[in-house]
């Protein structure tokens, strides 16, 4: 029997040319899950440094759900986003990545509050859909 199941995780980074990592973790108390320099991505286009927090990729029936879990690590932390993204140069993203299995799709709702928390930050949204 096959118990492979659909999943569902979700990235936030704040990336920019020029990060100072240790400055980004002290200010938010928050130990990202990755941290990327420019110099490690080869393509030039995309080239920059990535401060990321990720919920891990996990059997899920609604996007929702980590969605929310990574809103409760910064929730109380969306002045301090504000604040270092007061910087031209620095951006924020988050993506959304699910890996269908057997056409087994995820609810994809975002709610309201969810909606409202990222739209504070300005924060786009990418879905990485896997099958």
């Amino acid at each position: 029997m096959d118990n492979k199941q659909t999943m569902v995780g979700c990235q936030f980074f704040l990336h920019a040319n020029t990060l100072d990592f240790n400055a980004i973790t002290k200010k938010l108390a928050v130990l990202p899950t990755e941290v990327t320099h420019k110099s490690e991505i080869k393509i030039s286009e995309l080239a920059e440094d990535y401060w990321s927090y990720n919920i891990p990729m996990e059997p899920c029936d609604d996007i929702s759900e980590p969605i929310q879990r990574l809103i409760e690590v910064f929730i109380d932390k969306a002045d301090i986003l504000l604040e270092i993204l007061q910087d031209a140069d620095r951006k924020i993203g988050m993506n959304i990545l699910i890996d269908i299995y057997n056409d087994e799709r995820p609810l994809m709702l975002i709610t309201g509050e969810q909606m409202s928390f990222f739209g504070k930050l300005h924060c786009p949204f990418a879905f990485d859909i896997l099958s």
